[in-house]
């Protein structure tokens, strides 16, 4: 072969590798850093009888009681974490039920936005409002009395999670510290739902690029795609 030929055929697998890049770059194939987790809660459905007691406040915790969130070890539940859950929690109408998701990256994780998509099997009858920190991206909302309520849907933190070398972080506040059940719901309703659950995933996606450009729109879209 001569050395014409050698030099053109070089030539043209340089520009095919170029074109290569190009339509990736077109095509959106940059692929950043992305995690993901769920927890499934199971409810059973409670009389319409007044319980002996309430349940712990979330926003007032005792630090002496066995369900403060020192009691807990964080990591078990991987990115998700929810202190004041209790397991078959009973569905009485008009009352809420304690359930506080926080999300969470380890120690010396990339900075994250954390985004959380509730899927609720009980339509209106059981709804939630979100605490300070996080925005509905894509929801049912529901206005009661002049206020927000949401029924499922994706979720984000509006600041991004920073994990040190040594600690993990979690969001200030969970997504929501207790879920309601209506006033005008039937235990016939509530029963003839079939998987009576809350499902409560998170999607961490990593916060700036290499040269420190914040990813908050690029994560959101990301997350919208991620839940289609």
């Amino acid at each position: 072969m001569t050395k014409q030929k050698k030099m053109k055929k070089k030539s043209l697998m340089t520009l095919a590798m170029v074109c290569l890049l190009l339509c990736a770059t077109a095509f959106g194939t940059v692929a950043w850093l992305t995690a993901s987790d769920e927890v499934v809660n199971k409810f059973t459905v409670g009389s319409i009888t007044e319980p002996d007691a309430g349940p712990v406040d979330p926003e007032n915790p005792d630090p002496n009681s066995p369900d403060a969130p020192d009691a807990y070890d964080p990591e078990v539940d991987g990115n998700l974490f929810e202190p004041y859950w209790k397991d078959d929690s009973k569905l009485v109408p008009g009352y809420s039920i304690s359930k506080d998701p926080y999300v969470g990256i380890g120690a010396k994780s990339e900075n994250a936005y954390a985004f959380v998509n509730v899927t609720n099997n009980f339509g209106y009858n059981v709804y939630f409002s979100l605490n300070e920190g996080w925005r509905a991206i894509e929801a049912t909302e529901m206005i009661i009395e002049d206020k927000a309520y949401y029924t499922d849907g994706i979720f984000r933190y509006e600041n991004a999670l920073n994990a040190s070398e040594t600690n993990s972080v979690w969001t200030a506040t969970p997504v929501f510290s207790e879920v309601i059940v209506a006033e005008d719901a039937t235990v016939e309703e509530l029963t003839a739902v079939t998987d009576k659950e809350i499902k409560v995933e998170c999607f961490l996606h990593q916060a700036a690029d290499e040269a420190g450009n914040d990813l908050k729109t690029t994560a959101t879209e990301a997350a919208r795609e991620f839940y289609k």
